[in-house]
């Protein structure tokens, strides 16, 4: 189905869209029969769908999907419309390639996602790319139109609760604010970032393993990380945090205080202290709410650490050290 988002009374191209180029012509190709009668060059239509975009934003979804972003984004299909051709008999007599790449030559001069301009309904393309140029008269990408009033106050909201954004620092994603492609003096976390990653991702396969279901990072669209975060709304988010805490403990069931001292007792032999009392109740910001500008009171940024397992929990306090590194980075 259409998702509706438009730039310029056009709508915006993405995974989750209904866009397609149809019928791209023409793509030559060398085609059977082989020598000595051939390969003999036959013109083939292409045609490729938004379903198979690659290389899409990474912060900003459509549907909980990439968009297509300018001189980035293109559509790789497993099956173009030039398949008769094989491999076999130099492919495209200009490109060397079958079933290539879809890639936009136009789009929106003035909306922008993630810094690069997006592309829309009857931006032109062209076909089957190993890499520029591509084959065949450039052909329109084609989506819908809409006339309706721009809404230009949703950049200016949080995604994750539908409420004024947190912070107006510059978006990123997570491996982007933990500086994973950096190293050295800017970054001498990064190493440890990578790592830390890894064991999340194999958490379920370590010795001993992790017996929960609970997360330990961030999904869209509540995965937005920002930098910088000026004190102001470091102080805000918390606040915003203080005020919801007591309204979410009780409609997601955080155990109170007597009973986690009930809970914990037997299992310790003797009763917890407030340390121990405090770690069971503790609510976890997957985006941090200070240090990174995450989304203090959406439900989809919050986790009960009471749910994770011991396996999970260590992980957590890892991210917990690190968050305070890459914050001061």
């Amino acid at each position: 189905m259409s998702h509706e988002v438009y730039a310029n009374s056009n709508e915006i191209a993405g995974k989750a869209g209904m866009g397609k180029v149809i019928a791209s012509f023409p793509d030559v190709c060398l085609s059977p029969p082989g020598p000595p009668a051939g390969p003999i060059p036959i013109p083939y239509p292409d045609t490729s769908f938004s379903s198979a975009l690659k290389q899409g934003s990474r912060t900003v979804m459509l549907q909980r999907k990439p968009a297509a972003l300018s001189q980035q984004s293109y559509y790789q299909p497993s099956m173009l419309g030039d398949e008769a051709a094989t491999r076999a008999w130099g492919m495209s007599v200009i490109t060397h390639q079958i079933t290539g790449k879809t890639y936009f030559q136009a789009w929106s001069m003035d909306v922008q996602i993630e810094g690069k301009y997006v592309c829309r309904h009857c931006d032109i393309t062209t076909s089957n790319h190993a890499s520029a140029p591509g084959v065949g008269a450039p052909n329109p990408n084609l989506e819908a139109v809409g006339w309706g009033e721009l809404e230009d106050e949703r950049p200016y909201k949080c995604a994750c609760c539908n409420g004024p954004r947190h912070s107006a620092g510059k978006p990123m994603t997570m491996d982007d604010w933990y500086m994973k492609d950096s190293a050295g003096n800017v970054a001498p976390h990064a190493a440890t970032y990578t790592t830390l990653m890894n064991d999340v991702n194999n958490r379920k396969t370590a010795t001993p393993p992790c017996t929960c279901s609970s997360r330990l990072v961030p999904s869209a669209p509540c995965n937005v990380f920002r930098r910088p975060v000026t004190p102001a709304e470091r102080q805000a988010n918390k606040s915003a945090w203080n005020s919801l805490r007591d309204t979410y403990q009780g409609v997601f069931d955080v155990p109170s205080e007597a009973q986690v001292i009930a809970n914990l007792t037997p299992k310790l032999g003797r009763t917890p202290v407030q340390a121990e009392i405090q770690d069971e109740r503790q609510v976890n910001h997957l985006v941090p709410k200070a240090a990174a500008g995450g989304c203090p009171v959406g439900e989809g940024n919050l986790e009960k650490n009471g749910d994770l397992c011991p396996v999970c929990r260590s992980l957590d306090k890892r991210f917990g050290t690190l968050q305070s590194l890459a914050s001061k980075a």
